[in-house]
């Protein structure tokens, strides 16, 4: 009987503190302090239901609460840090940003990096931002209803085949793009074979090789300032041999917008596809 008692006893006590002992619970990530690399980034962040804490300054018009964390070329690791984000998104096509990532992840600030080429990477990473943000309307809205008004679009083409070279001009630097780049997946869906894919002499501006080429269109995105970006391009076009190209003749030469073919469009992915189609139309 006495034996009872004790064991009653301790049971009652481990009963006790089991009570006021807080369950353990498995901590969750805030997605209240997220800051964005880039406007696009940050654009896509916001388009999932998610806020924006932080900025590069190309995309400062997004939220005027909006901290901005520097350039997009070089964000401000400092910045950053000081803000102790939650998350930060950075893009994996820009060396310094792979270099800001080593950083933050050093100081043990989550970061995320995002590779957007076309529109399915887009839709990728839209549906796993709209799921984190519990906000699957969102995906039906900005992707789902986006995609099928492409389809629609894409079955009305019916022009014939015709050969484009497309172009990237700044003052920093100038580019030939090729299909790995988002703008030239939304020309290749016009019926049109850009002519550098597969030639590694036009890796870089060869008037000489654009020259046996010979491409119908030639379409120029311009990057960073745009006064710089076009001097840029005069620079090309004053170039030997540049006034004879076809595209010159006929003057299709087009200066594409930049919320469309500089920056990735997003949800407006398919208007990108309709300024493209109403201009070849």
């Amino acid at each position: 009987m006495r034996k009872t008692r004790i064991y009653t006893f301790v049971l009652i006590c481990a009963l006790m503190l089991t009570g006021c002992t807080k369950p353990k619970s498995t901590p969750k990530t805030s997605l209240q302090n997220v800051i964005a690399c880039s406007k696009s980034l940050g654009e896509m962040w916001q388009l999932s239901g998610g806020k924006l804490a932080g900025i590069t300054d190309d995309g400062k018009e997004l939220g005027k609460n909006i901290k901005v964390v520097g350039t997009l070329m070089r964000p401000s690791v400092e910045k950053i840090i000081a803000m102790k984000p939650s998350l930060v998104l950075i893009t994996g096509d820009i060396p310094t940003q792979q270099k800001v990532k080593k950083a933050l992840t050093d100081a043990s600030i989550n970061v995320k990096t995002v590779n957007v080429d076309d529109f399915q990477d887009y839709d990728r990473y839209m549906k796993e931002f709209t799921k984190m943000n519990k906000r699957e309307d969102l995906y039906q809205k900005n992707v789902v209803d986006v995609k099928k008004r492409i389809q629609v679009l894409k079955e009305k083409v019916n022009f014939k085949k015709q050969s484009y070279l497309m172009i990237r001009v700044s003052s920093m630097k100038n580019k030939v793009l090729k299909n790995d780049y988002f703008g030239c997946e939304i020309v290749n869906d016009m019926n049109m074979v850009n002519i550098a894919q597969d030639d590694r002499a036009l890796d870089d501006i060869n008037v000489e090789e654009i020259m046996k080429k010979n491409p119908d269109y030639i379409f120029v995105v311009y990057q960073g300032e745009e006064k710089q970006a076009q001097e840029a391009y005069n620079k090309i076009a004053s170039m030997p041999g540049w006034d004879q190209l076809s595209a010159l003749k006929k003057n299709h030469v087009k200066v594409l917008p930049k919320n469309y073919f500089q920056f990735k469009p997003n949800a407006k992915w398919d208007q990108a596809y309709q300024y493209l189609y109403d201009y070849l139309a």
